[in-house]
């Protein structure tokens, strides 16, 4: 028995039953009709896959986070690269440079200097390290230059000679006739400073195997 209240709509011959989710003419109901789930669904579809279109390569992506880095001794241009991250020692201390820093020029101090490498499509990145010695940086729209006196890379630092070094920088004296012994003293103090700190980063890094 069919109840009152749920009577079925009876179709003449020939017509059709609108389906749920078939284009209805919102003009034949004097006013708009709700999109159908299908209709909702293509714009979003259309939307996603344009942003996709426009989504940056990974390449692009990896130079967008990176910094244009380069160290310059008199000798040589050891590092034109792009890093994510360079540890580098100021006359004051250390300064952590990154995408999006602010500009800064300052003067370099004696001590470690760290390169962090990203991963390219043919290689994993990687850290690297050199002893830098005194000089300058600037750096500005994402570029970081270093004129330094002297930089060695960690893996150039032969242990036995470092230690040689710092042995002859411990046993240096002021000389007896220096006209300048305060002058002299600081000039002992920066070697033997100098011969220690490449001393450690010998030990270190051929622990590393680099």
């Amino acid at each position: 028995m069919v109840r009152p209240d749920h009577q079925p709509k009876h179709h003449s011959a020939g017509e059709q039953e609108p389906e749920r989710d078939q284009y209805q003419d919102p003009s034949a109901h004097g006013g708009s009709l709700s999109p159908g789930p299908t209709q909702r669904i293509l714009p979003t579809i259309r939307s996603a896959s344009s942003e996709a279109r426009n989504w940056p390569k990974p390449e692009e992506q990896r130079v967008a986070s990176t910094i244009r880095c380069k160290l310059i001794t008199p000798e040589a241009a050891l590092i034109d690269d792009e890093v994510n991250y360079a540890s580098v020692p100021a006359w004051d201390g250390l300064i952590g440079m990154t995408h999006g820093g602010s500009a800064l020029v300052a003067k370099l101090g004696m001590g470690q200097l760290r390169l962090d490498f990203p991963d390219t499509d043919g290689a994993k990145g990687g850290s690297r390290w050199y002893y830098i010695e005194e000089g300058f940086l600037k750096f500005a729209d994402n570029e970081l230059t270093m004129l330094a006196n002297k930089a060695v890379p960690a893996e150039n630092l032969i242990e036995a000679d470092c230690e040689a070094e710092f042995k002859a920088a411990e046993a240096r004296a002021i000389p007896h006739d220096a006209k300048d012994k305060l002058a002299e003293m600081d000039k002992i103090t920066k070697a033997r400073n100098a011969a220690r700190t490449k001393l450690a980063m010998a030990r270190q890094f051929k622990h590393k195997g680099i």
